[in-house]
């Protein structure tokens, strides 16, 4: 089958949920593991913090699971920018 035959339906790729929560670094999941869809969570607050002006906080449940390989959403697009 010829690539622009290829249905949307017909296609698979590797997702990650909550990428910024993984044993293994963003670009590590990227590069290395080949994952071509990164789903993270966005917050415009967080608890026991001041709210962003100009920023999102990437978090999935900010209280139970604190570990994050980025903290806020341009930190994430950085350590992005980079692979």
């Amino acid at each position: 089958m010829a690539y622009e035959d290829l249905r949307y339906n017909e296609v698979r790729h590797t997702s990650s949920h909550n990428v910024f929560q993984r044993f293994e670094g963003i670009y590590d999941q990227v590069v290395y593991w080949r994952v071509r869809s990164l789903e993270i969570d966005l917050h415009r607050g967080k608890p026991f913090r001041d709210s962003l002006k100009r920023d999102w906080y990437v978090y999935h449940v900010a209280l139970i699971d604190p570990d994050t390989s980025a903290d806020r959403f341009s930190g994430f697009l950085q350590i992005c920018g980079g692979i």
